[in-house]
């Protein structure tokens, strides 16, 4: 993937857009060609919060398809059962894009300016929380935002602006960022106070919310590596991933999909479909196979690795499958972000390596949960 543009520092959210927004492209199943039209204006008559109302809205979000899990918006519901048990002091909705060639966050800011702000002053008020922030990349182009910030005023949400070097957007580092809160990865944002979703998240909640309609269509952005050009479409929910990229023109033949952070390496196949999951899609051509060298000790991945594990020791437990070892060299704190792979001039599989032993170690955890069940 090293030939692949990859944002490691700097804000140029925009670039490539000629300074406007990219435009989503509706696609219709051919049964079903309706769209959901866009709420302009807030009106938002609703009660101060309580655990009766709270439970009332869960159920009235689940129930109209509130069913977003992601990287910048990971398992909402249950974030918002856990709310009942665990009161959160912050709401964060995050716009954070990692790749400047399809900013998805950023252009359905633009866009749905009206149902964003709704759901998150929504998620406030239910929670009371007395932070409610939007964060934003600093080097977004002014009109993008421009209504979500004169909204944010009116409604008194906080907009933070950051400089986006990947992974910035990773939940267990913008909560490091934001509040100095630890987050293990892998693990819910309410257990350390934080209600955490993304735009797309935030648009499904006030279209609820304003609308009284289900969420019935997903937003989706694919990256043609070979053609250099992004597309934006919203199509059905459920649909696959296939029938969209076919729809939208882009060719598929010879290639690799990936969706979310490109260095994460999340490949699907055409059959996945769209809905809770990531919205960026990355169509690659195939990369031949390629036998690694082996380790020369160079260090890069630690310096690499924003969490300041030893990514290299992790790779080594994996090929011992020793979970023991893998908790020395700092599994509990890794977050699967790629970066060692990218960096590594042995081409190791690193990341593979830390899935493969962190699904080990997941296993043997269930395994001794279930035996202290037995005996006890």
């Amino acid at each position: 993937m090293k030939h692949y543009q990859v944002r490691m520092s700097g804000g140029r959210i925009g670039e490539g857009f000629n300074g406007r927004p990219p435009a989503f492209e509706p696609i219709a199943l051919s049964t079903n060609g309706s769209t959901t039209t866009s709420q302009t204006g807030l009106s938002c008559p609703w009660p101060a919060p309580s655990t009766r109302v709270l439970v009332g809205w869960i159920d009235r979000l689940v129930g109209g398809g509130l069913n977003a899990d992601r990287r910048g918006c990971p398992h909402l519901k249950d974030q918002l059962h856990q709310l009942l048990t665990r009161p959160v002091d912050t709401v964060v909705c995050t716009l954070l894009d990692e790749s400047p060639e399809a900013p998805m966050n950023s252009a359905l800011a633009h866009h749905d300016p009206a149902k964003l702000l709704a759901g998150i002053w929504l998620l406030g008020e239910l929670t009371g929380a007395k932070n409610r922030w939007i964060v934003a990349e600093g080097g977004t182009p002014f009109r993008w935002l421009a209504e979500v910030r004169e909204g944010a005023a009116q409604l008194k949400l906080r907009m933070i602006w950051l400089r986006n070097d990947y992974p910035q957007s990773d939940p267990s580092v913008l909560l490091h960022t934001l509040l100095n809160r630890k987050l293990r990865p892998k693990r819910l944002p309410t257990e350390q106070g934080v209600l955490l979703l993304d735009a797309a998240a935030a648009i499904d909640i006030g279209q609820i919310a304003l609308c009284n309609k289900p969420v019935e269509r997903t937003p989706l952005a694919f990256r043609d590596h070979t053609a250099g050009v992004s597309r934006f479409v919203t199509v059905p929910t459920g649909m696959k991933i296939s029938e969209a990229l076919a729809a939208a023109g882009v060719a598929t033949e010879g290639k690799e999909l990936r969706q979310g952070d490109l260095l994460r390496d999340l490949r699907i196949d055409g059959n996945a479909t769209a809905g809770s999951g990531e919205l960026v899609v990355h169509v690659n051509p195939r990369e031949p196979a390629r036998s690694p060298d082996s380790c020369v000790r160079c260090g890069w991945c630690v310096e690499g690795c924003p969490t300041r594990i030893q990514p290299a020791g992790l790779l080594e437990a994996a090929q011992r499958r020793n979970p023991d070892l893998a908790d020395h060299y700092g599994l509990d704190s890794c977050i699967e972000c790629g970066i060692c792979t990218y960096v590594c001039p042995s081409h190791l599989p690193i990341l593979d390596g830390i899935r493969q032993i962190r699904q080990q170690s997941d296993e043997l955890n269930k395994q001794l949960s279930g035996t202290v069940e037995k005996t006890g």
